[in-house]
């Protein structure tokens, strides 16, 4: 395999890799296969990012994230003994519950497919007569298959994580979303003698972070507003007056995972209204 091509794979793999020591380590691996003087160059290589993939599942799925999931089950009843399996499956769908996640997506599917390119990786670690000392034909054909299986790995879960992502949102219930917002607004407090928030609508939001025990999630929306000038008194014998208005707010919502996410609790966070038009 020629310079050239080493740099193309390493440009196009470094992206997928989760932080400076995977990259180091991508980079070391292809070095071997300009090794030309070294028996155990296509093996070297092949353990390499046969390790390079325990690291990025690793980074992507941390034995004590996993182990706090609601659906992990530690059968062998050994710390830290996650298998390569619940690893996957937590790189895809977190601490989410099964039955939750059964009713719009197939994780286990997408785990068995991540699954059959390490076992493909895995393969080309073992020294035998047909990887040992290869021509540069033959490394050619079997480095590009490893460095291709590898990206499909990586780049799978990645891209599987990002179409859970999309579908989970799409599953939330905004109802529930938009009553956590209950509280006094003081950007709108100071703007009348007394207001009440009449409806709030939530009109887009995003999953920020997903991880064993929590969704964090950025809500947008409007408040719909009325506004009182005046005590009660004042307004009981006509002297005060009403008003309505529309502001834009944000917030986070941090939902809990549950083992049933029905019952789930939902903490509004960081909740500010946008009154910047009042003033125009």
């Amino acid at each position: 395999m020629t310079t050239l091509t080493l740099e193309k794979y390493q440009n196009e793999l470094k992206n997928l890799t989760t932080n400076e020591f995977e990259k180091e380590l991508l980079a070391a691996s292809l070095k071997n296969l300009i090794s030309k003087d070294n028996k155990l160059r296509f093996n070297n290589f092949a353990y390499g990012i046969r390790e390079l993939s325990r690291h990025i599942l690793l980074s992507l799925a941390p034995n004590d994230q996993v182990e706090k999931c609601c659906w992990y089950k530690n059968e062998s009843k050994k710390p830290d003994n996650t298998t390569r399996a619940e690893k996957i499956k937590y790189a895809i769908q977190k601490g989410l519950p099964d039955y939750f996640v059964e009713t719009f997506y197939d994780t286990e599917d997408h785990i068995y497919l991540i699954k059959e390119t390490l076992e493909v990786l895995n393969k080309f670690t073992h020294v035998n007569s047909d990887t040992f000392d290869l021509s540069d034909h033959k490394l050619d054909i079997l480095s590009s298959e490893v460095l291709n299986t590898f990206r499909d790995f990586a780049f799978g879960i990645k891209e599987f994580n990002k179409l859970f992502k999309k579908e989970l949102e799409e599953h939330i219930d905004k109802v529930v979303m938009e009553h956590t917002i209950e509280e006094t607004f003081d950007e709108i407090d100071i703007l009348s003698t007394h207001h009440n928030v009449e409806e709030h609508e939530t009109s887009s939001y995003d999953i920020l972070e997903i991880d064993s025990q929590y969704i964090q999630i950025e809500a947008k929306g409007n408040l719909s507003v009325r506004q009182q000038y005046g005590s009660d008194g004042d307004f009981a014998k006509g002297d005060g007056f009403e008003m309505y208005s529309s502001f834009p707010f944000e917030c986070n919502i941090s939902i809990k995972i549950n083992k049933d996410f029905t019952k789930s609790e939902y903490k509004t966070l960081n909740f500010s209204v946008d009154t910047d038009s009042w003033y125009e």
